[in-house]
This record gives structure tokens, sequence and C-alpha cells, in this order.
């Protein structure tokens, strides 16, 4: 038996890496908890492999379906806030009589309310200024505590360029409502004048960043001479870095650097600026003006060369260059409804997913680091073949008589040629049959399109109404479960599982899901056991695949009071179709009993069209095809049981009949 289980699981990796041929990678997920939301950290390296901005990450459940997700990135997890301040008190005073004495001067900042911050901006309008700035923070106005003993703020001019500071920033966030800032300036400062505030909270965690040293090393034009400064970096653009800090051993320098990116698998070598800004270290007798600043901001590139540009003007390069990138982990945030999850990604061809999580992006953000997901080691695809481009034209196959067709559905407009994916429903799978045999994409002329079928791709979740059953018995509760739409198809799709939602803090009982297959008889799917220990709070999840249709729930309740059944969904496995169109109109093909699979070649190009993400498209109801003519089996297919026994019943007396009276005749 083991080993038979240990096939299966191998066959079933097999199948999946098969279907992720395009794909280089993989690591397996583990999820710990039991949320229905999970967080993955990706560490930076991985997103070497990954593509720009991850795009060819894929999670898929141990079906091989893909998982739903959303990359979550540094812009939108450092939460960036800022609130204006006013100035509300303003005091100034010299140190001494002394006309060399400095001027101290004292500003009472309000922000409103309590605060949470971690950077003030002051609002100085004035230039050549060089102040000692202590801080100071209090929640009610009247009791202080230092909070920065000694900031610098300045403006001046040094080796011919102006250095300006006017914020201050602190390692961890300060709460507070008002700011007290004391200046003291120098004896040939300018009096200064501060008009107004700011402050800033930027949320990111030191356990959420990450820092990499990069070698630098000179290009050949870098030398005592050279006004611009070249350096290769050994690190990939695309390292999610949002941040470039720029290390040297001289003890003083100015300088403007540039990161520039480098396209060298084009001819013309193509350059893309990622970031600029000046760093300087500034060492002088007059500590007011000392200070460094050496980083500045930056975002990822596409792949290819770092370069960092430095302008020396009239000085010598820098010495003992280091280049540090920082950023913040990226991480997946997605759902869980599986335990058997794999990450595929190194993909050079595919394109980023689109997926509905997108428009839940900002509330799933903030559920960050609640359920917490791990990824095991590294492993090579064995299946993994290179994958081209897809270059083909798209073509179109025989006519067909859409008259034979008894649905349709039009797809919204193609506007360009593509690779295209819909989704179907699971209404759509009523109308078809189960081997979607009956399934066509057609254009204005009734010509097909070639498609490919996905299976399992999504899910679709169909809420039930739930009823109690006048029949329970003492002892035993039954719950009637059925679609609130109504579902009388000849082939109801399939449902993969039942979510109950029940009140009940704790409970353990036998159950039985049951399905009313036809009029006279009930199939009973299986028993179970519904369980619940506190503090589970999560609806119940059955797996089954019955079909979609009046279902019975049987709970043993024993001594014990019915349960309270609130709610019911049941999910069902949907699959989607992915053809590559030309522009035009184009439509689905729902619902013939006398059709064959469809055959086309694009079959052979399974793996490349799935490893190309295909562009989601729309399309509209689900409708009769107004120029239908039903054959006898698309007839007899929609009526019921019963019905198609008495016709065959009749048939069988005509027979007869006919039979005798030719034999009379005889």
């Amino acid at each position: 038996m083991i080993l038979v289980l240990a096939a299966l699981l191998l066959a079933s990796d097999s199948s999946a890496d098969a279907d992720r041929a395009g794909w280089a990678f993989k690591r397996k997920v583990t999820v710990s908890g039991d949320a229905s939301l999970a967080s993955l950290t990706l560490p930076p390296e991985l997103s070497t492999k990954a593509g720009p901005h991850g795009r060819s990450l894929r999670l898929t459940d141990a079906s091989g379906a893909e998982i739903p997700y959303i990359l979550d990135g540094s812009g939108e997890r450092e939460g960036l806030a800022t609130w204006q301040a006013r100035v509300q008190d303003i005091r100034r005073e010299k140190e001494s009589d002394a006309t060399t004495s400095a001027v101290r001067s004292q500003w009472t900042i309000d922000l409103g309310e309590a605060r949470s911050f971690t950077e003030l901006n002051l609002d100085i309008p004035d230039v050549a200024f060089a102040w000692h700035v202590r801080l100071e923070s209090s929640s009610d106005g009247r009791f202080f505590k230092t909070t920065q003993p000694d900031a610098a703020l300045f403006d001046q001019v040094w080796n011919g360029a102006r250095v300006r500071r006017t914020s201050i920033s602190f390692e961890t966030p300060v709460i507070a409502r008002f700011i007290r800032v004391t200046a003291r300036s120098a004896s040939d400062s300018s009096m200064l004048d501060l008009t107004g505030a700011s402050v800033t909270l930027r949320r990111r965690l030191v356990s959420d960043s990450w820092s990499m040293n990069l070698k630098a090393t000179p290009e050949a034009a870098d030398g005592p001479g050279a006004r611009v400064s070249r350096y290769k970096l050994d690190g990939s653009s695309l390292l999610p870095f949002d941040q470039v800090e720029v290390m040297a051993g001289d003890p003083a320098f100015l300088r403007h650097a540039r990161l520039i990116e480098v396209d060298e698998s084009s001819t013309s070598h193509g350059e893309t600026l990622l970031g600029e800004g000046s760093i300087f270290r500034l060492k002088t007798e007059d500590r007011i003006v000392g200070g460094e600043s050496l980083a500045f901001r930056a975002r990822s590139g596409s792949g290819g060369t770092l370069v960092l540009e430095i302008e020396n003007g009239g000085s010598a390069p820098l010495r003992a260059l280091v280049v540090r990138l920082r950023g913040s982990r990226v991480r997946l945030l997605f759902p869980v409804s599986n335990r058997s999850i794999t990450l595929y990604y190194g993909n050079e061809t595919t394109r980023a997913p689109l997926y509905d999580l997108e428009g839940m992006r900002s509330r799933l953000v903030q559920a960050i680091g609640k359920s917490a997901a791990s990824l095991g080691p590294e492993e090579t695809n064995p299946s993994f073949r290179r994958e081209p481009p897809l270059r083909f034209p798209a073509r179109v196959g025989t006519v067909v008589d859409s008259q034979r067709w008894q649905r349709e559905r039009k797809l919204a407009p193609i506007k360009e040629e593509d690779v295209y994916a819909l989704t179907l429903g699971a209404e759509d799978l009523a109308s078809l049959r189960p081997n979607l045999a009956d399934l066509r994409v057609v254009d204005g002329e009734n010509r097909q399109i070639p498609f490919l079928v996905d299976s399992d791709f999504a899910e679709e979740r169909i809420t039930l109404k739930v009823e109690k059953n006048p029949t329970s018995t003492r002892g035993v509760t039954k719950f009637d479960l059925s679609p609130l739409a109504g579902w009388s198809a000849a082939h109801p799709p399939k449902i993969s599982a039942v979510e109950l939602g029940i009140s009940d803090p704790f409970f353990e009982r036998g159950a039985r899901l049951v399905s009313a297959t036809t009029e006279s008889r009930r199939t009973n799917a299986f028993s179970f056991r519904l369980a619940r220990r506190p503090p589970e709070t999560e609806a119940l999840t059955i797996d089954t695949n019955l079909p979609l249709g009046a279902l019975s729930l049987e709970v043993d309740d024993g001594d014990n009071a019915p349960l309270d059944l609130q709610s019911a969904v049941a999910r069902i496995r949907v699959p989607r179709i992915v053809f590559k169109a030309a522009p035009g109109v184009l439509r689905l093909l729902l619902g013939n009993a006398s059709v064959d699979l469809p055959r086309y070649d694009i079959s052979g190009l399974r793996s490349e069209l799935l490893a190309y993400s295909a562009v989601p498209l729309s399309a509209g109801l689900l409708a009769d095809n107004a120029g239908a003519k039903p054959s006898l089996n698309t007839r007899l297919d929609g009526a019921s049981p019963r019905v198609i026994l008495w016709v065959a019943i009749l048939a069988a007396i005509a027979g007869l009949i006919a039979i005798t009276i030719k034999t009379l005749k005889s």
C-alpha cells in the first residue's frame, strides 16, 4: 500500500512538472497553522530567477491548478504616511552677552493628536545656515523627554556644490503629539526661520529588510583625472532593492551618483536610469556642519547589468568603494485551500499573471504575518525545457454548423493578436457534456478557434440554501441543501467540497451527505465526522464528488441538541480554455449531444501556451442559441430518465405492432 501511495504521489508530481515544463525551478511550500490566508517571504536571491517583478512566479496545488496570489513588495508594505504640523510657540535668546555668543531658539510643534513617526521634516526657507538641534517629545505639552540629543541642520556650499539637510530620522518610531525643537546657531549664522513641519511614518521593520554588499569593478575610463567614474556591480538588477548606499574610505566628499541598468543583450547597449542622488561626508572643525548622507532611492531593473556612475568633478575618484543594496523582503499572499503547494519560477518567456485578488490588495496586505509559510530547498524541474517565445500566427479551423449547438456566450472583442484565456463557470459546465466534447470557440464566420483546456484551473463558490427537513427524527437531523438559483441539467458539474458554517463552538458527530440523483433512488456519498474544538471558528470543509443539485446532510445528534447550521457553500473546480486569436468577434458554442471531442494541432504546444501567461478575457451571459435546431439526441439528453423510459417502451410496442402486421400480411 505504501509503495502504491508513493507511486501515485510521484505520478502526480511528474504530471504537474510536465504542465510547468517551461519553469526551470521549484520549491515546496509549507504552511503553518490552519489559517485561510498565508504569507510567504521570498529570499532576495530568488528574485534573480523569477524575472522582472516576479513575473514567472506560480503557485500550484496538488492537482497542478494555479493558486492566485498577491506579490507584496516594499512600496506597498512600507506604508508611507505623512501628517502636517503647525508651529505653536517660538522663543529666542542669546547664550551670553558677548557679541560672538551663539543664539538659542526654541519652537514647539503641535501635531494635532498623538502620532507615530520615524522622520521629522522642517520647513526652512533660509539658505546658508548651520544649526545644532535637540529634539524633545511630549504627549501632553507639559512633560518632555529627549528624543534626539544632537542633530545637524545646515545649508552650505562645499566644493562648489550646495549641501542641505532639513530632516531628522529616528531609528525607532516616536509616539508624541508635541515636539520641542531647540536649536543653537553658529555665531556668524543668520537667524533661522521655521515656518512649518511634518512628520512621516515609514513602517518598514528591521525584520522586513535585507541588504547585500556588491563588488564594484572600475571600468576602463576610471582614473585620477576622470570627471566621471563608472563601476560595474556584481549583483542582479532583478533584486528587490529600493535604496543604494555608497561607502568610501575618503574622510570628506560630495558627489552626485547614478545607478544605471545597461542592456548588454542589445547592440545599442541601451541604458536605463534606476535612481540618482547626492552622497556626501562632511568633517569640519564646526561640528554643526559635519555629517554624512550616503544613500539614495532607486528601483529594480529588468535583468540588465548594474552600473554605478559617480561624478568626480575635479576630485580624484573615491577610494575603497563598497556599494550596498537595501530593500524590503518580497512576500506572496495567497489563500490556503490545499496543504500540498509548490512554487515554480525561472521562465524567461512568460508574463506576469493577472488574478482577481488584485482587487483586494489593500485589505490583504494588512494581513501579512498572521500565518507564515516557509520554502523548501530549490529543486530543478525534471521536465524543464526552454520554451521559445510564442511567435506562431493565430490560426482558424474548419467551419461548424452553429445551428446544432443549443447555447452560446459572446466574448469581448479581440483588439490585437495574443494568447487569451477564458475561465468557464459552473453554469457553462451544466450546459456541456462531462468531457467538454461539445465546447467550441468560433469567429463571425463560424470557423473554429483551436483551444486547449486547462482542467481544474479555478474554483467557483455557489451558495446553497439551507432548510431543516421536516422528516428529521429524534437523534438524527436532516438539512436540505440546494443551489439558490436551481439546477436542472442533464450533466450537472461535480462538487469538489462543501463548506458548512456552523455556529456551535464545539461538537463531534457522525454525518452523511446524500444526493437524490433520481426521483426514486438516493445515493449515499460517504459517511464522515463533523468535529470542532475551541478556539476553532472556521467553516468545516467536506470533500466530495457529488453532482451539483439537491443534497441532504444527515447528522447523528445522539442526545445533543441539533447543530445550528447557518450556511453552506458548494465549491466547484472549473477549467479555463486558452487560445491564440487574431482581432475579431468570437463566441462560445455549448451543448451538442452528437459531436466528438475536437482535435487541434495546438495540443502539441500545451506547455508553451500554459507557460505564456494568457490575457484574461471576459464573456457575456450564457444564452440560448437563437438559430439552434435541436437534434433528437439533444432532446433526449435534456429529458428526464422517466420520459426516456416511456419513449423507449412506446417505440418497442410500435415496433412489435409493425412486425405483427407484416407477419399477418405474409
